[in-house]
């Protein structure tokens, strides 16, 4: 133990200075979205493909529009505004320098805007689709391979799983510009089977696309499988969604966008068609139409659908039964007009299942859960932008005859103040099959709150952000028998000066849940706290970090780690390590951590119990078209013989794996 923390330690002191860099890596870019969001309130897993995607095919900057900016989760509703007027009157851009000019992106901003854009030097007339000769010259190939190799066996892979035990997927890319884009993946979790049993055709999962964007008056044409989002996202919101802090940036716009979907999740995706099309200038109209095999089990006789199952898991003989044993068929459109910083749009969705849902409503949080076969929703999204004040928001109902409303409103005071509210109510009869928006809880129902955020910057270099959110659920949810509150409260202060950033954050959140005869509601508080150091000259990185947290429910618990970060990057080859220790009461005291990972991905390791987590990382690439990166990382816990339970029970106190990774562009 006392090897293991002098070792630790050793790596604190392993700091160079270096002539400063303006570029940021795939890593980096990451790093600095991570240190923006809470982890645990959004789903980086399709975030970081999403991500992955535009960092790899960069938007052209001098034919970027509106719907292409949105994209980015990171920019408010004015930045998308001054980035789309900027460069309408001073297109065509020389460099992307050139977006200092614009006020409303600060350095930070900016920089990490850069890692998704480009300079386009193609020649081609505006809104014409060039030849298919053309396209194949000029495109862009990217073919990728991953595989995780464990050191380890579960009890699954000695008796349970169908499958190996071992992680890989391919994925295939054609870029031409931001014009043409297609992709293609192929993805197996561990213990899946690999062209055996229902995967005759080897992958378990598959997804594919082809887009087609300005073309003439058609801004996007997807065909194969696709995410949608409309609005707030009531209705339809099959992209990512990012969480409260993050909130303070993205949700002072509403957004209309219907992209590709490549991530290796097997939920939330459509498979079909979709367009958007240009009527005028200030309309636009989307339709789209999707019909897909689905997972779910089953009611005993068969006849109906208990649960919608989207983990996406195959490994076992009761979870294969589940694969694609329903299908869902779902028609939509979406009609937009914008004008002069008005936005105002209308939103319609239909959706039918093979069979009818009939979950256990007994529960009584499944008391008001959408029950049969055929389902509507239609919403209405609006919005006004003017200079510094914006206003966003959607009202919308269905077959349910219930309603759900969110509103949300910022204004920037001046250059260094911004503040933001924002309301919903979600009716506890309202319910919709694929809409999300923000919340407390994971889904657009039963929830009412009110959400106040802002972001100061008192001097050069220190900027603070925080939240308050105060939320009532008037029926039971999962683990709360009856009405219920939380409120939820985070501040944080960025220092940046040189080299150096110092971040501190501190959250807590107060909710109630059952007590254990399930007889009274009683408060459970939660607190997290982090502070780090991060010192990034040009060539290295370090960063020391922080975090405790803690639970008070019943019993106390109180956990807390220590994590060092090291990096050193050439342009052709890059290397890196963590070291974490961690020491945590139990579950509840749980902590993350924010790694560097492979590329279309991201990575946040959650820990609790005590013990070391070591990682080292190597990224080679020795030509423009040949890239080939490694990580090696382990768990080594103190406190157990064993991790994990069921076919997941490790009988080891470490936890050891391999990842590669070779992406090579033509």
């Amino acid at each position: 133990m006392r090897q293991r923390l002098v070792s630790f330690g050793l790596l604190f002191l392993l700091v160079l200075p270096v002539k400063a860099q303006t570029a940021l890596t795939w890593e980096q870019t990451l790093d600095l979205l991570g240190d923006t969001e809470d982890v645990e309130s959004i789903g980086w897993a399709s975030t970081g493909s999403l991500l992955g995607d535009l960092f790899v095919q960069k938007m052209d900057i001098n034919t970027i529009t509106r719907e292409d900016l949105e994209q980015l989760p990171f920019l408010s509703a004015q930045q998308v505004e001054d980035i789309c007027e900027y460069v309408y009157k001073y297109s065509p851009l020389k460099t992307l320098d050139e977006l200092a000019m614009i006020e409303s992106l600060d350095a930070e901003t900016r920089l990490v805007l850069q890692q998704f854009l480009r300079i386009d030097e193609m020649d081609e007339k505006p809104g014409s689709l060039p030849s298919l000769a053309t396209i194949a010259k000029y495109g862009k190939n990217e073919l990728t391979a991953y595989a995780q190799v464990p050191f380890y066996d579960r009890e699954g892979d000695k008796n349970g799983y169908l499958g190996e035990k071992y992680r890989h997927w391919l994925r295939y890319t054609f870029n031409y510009g931001d014009r043409v884009k297609a992709a293609f993946v192929g993805a197996q979790d561990p213990g899946e089977p690999f062209f055996a049993n229902k995967n005759s055709w080897g992958y378990d999962y598959y997804s594919f696309y082809l887009q087609l964007k300005k073309v003439g008056r058609i801004k996007s044409l997807v065909v194969g499988r696709y995410r949608a989002r409309f609005g707030m996202g009531l209705v339809m919101n099959t992209n990512f969604s990012f969480g409260k802090l993050m909130s303070l940036s993205s949700l002072g716009r509403s957004t209309s966008q219907v992209t590709g979907h490549t991530s290796r999740m097997d939920g939330l995706y459509l498979q079909g068609a979709a367009t958007t099309v240009a009527l005028s200038k200030q309309i636009d109209l989307s339709a789209f139409a999707s019909y897909r095999k689905i997972d779910a089990t089953l009611t005993d006789d068969g006849e109906g659908i208990a649960t919608l199952l989207t983990s996406g898991y195959h490994r076992t003989e009761s979870e294969m039964q589940c694969k694609h044993n329903a299908s869902q068929t779902v028609a939509g459109g979406d009609l937009t007009w914008h004008d002069h910083g008005f936005t105002f749009g209308l939103t319609g969705l239909f959706t039918q299942y093979s069979k009818p849902l009939q979950p256990n409503t007994n529960q009584l949080y499944h008391a008001h859960s959408p029950q049969g076969k055929d389902f509507w929703n239609i919403g209405v999204h609006y919005g006004f932008l003017r200079g510094a004040f914006s206003f966003s928001g959607e009202t919308a109902t269905g077959d349910s005859h219930a309603l759900a409303t969110v509103n949300s409103i910022s204004y920037a005071l001046n250059s260094r103040l911004s503040l933001m509210a924002l309301q919903r109510f979600y009716s506890y009869k309202f319910y919709t099959i694929f809409g999300r928006s923000f919340g407390e809880a994971t889904s657009t129902q039963n929830e009412s709150g009110i959400y106040l955020g802002a972001e100061w910057k008192p001097l050069d270099g220190l900027t603070l952000m925080g939240y308050s959110d105060v939320a009532y659920f008037p029926r039971a949810r999962y683990m709360v028998s009856d009405s219920s509150h939380a409120w939820d409260n985070l501040l944080q202060a960025t220092y940046q000066r040189g080299y150096f950033k110092l971040q501190a954050r501190y959250r807590i959140k107060f909710s109630e849940r059952d007590n254990a005869d399930k007889t009274d509601l009683e408060r459970k508080t939660d607190q997290r706290g982090r502070f780090s150091v991060t010192y990034q000259p040009a060539a290295w990185q370090v960063k020391t970090q922080v975090d405790i947290a803690s639970s008070s429910f019943q019993e106390n618990s109180f956990g807390w780690m220590v994590s060092e970060q090291v990096a050193y990057r050439q342009p052709k080859w890059q290397v890196g390590g963590t070291i974490a220790y961690f020491h945590t009461d139990d579950y509840d005291s749980r902590v993350y951590l924010f790694e560097p990972g492979m590329i279309y991905t991201m990575n946040f390791p959650m820990f609790y119990g005590e013990g070391i987590h070591y990682a080292l990382q190597a990224k080679w690439t020795p030509s423009k078209r040949l890239m080939a990166s490694a990580k090696f990382q382990t768990n080594d816990y103190f406190d157990r013989s064993a991790i994990g339970s069921g076919l997941q029970r490790i009988d080891a106190s470490s936890q050891s794996e391999l990842e590669l990774q070779v992406k090579w562009t033509f």
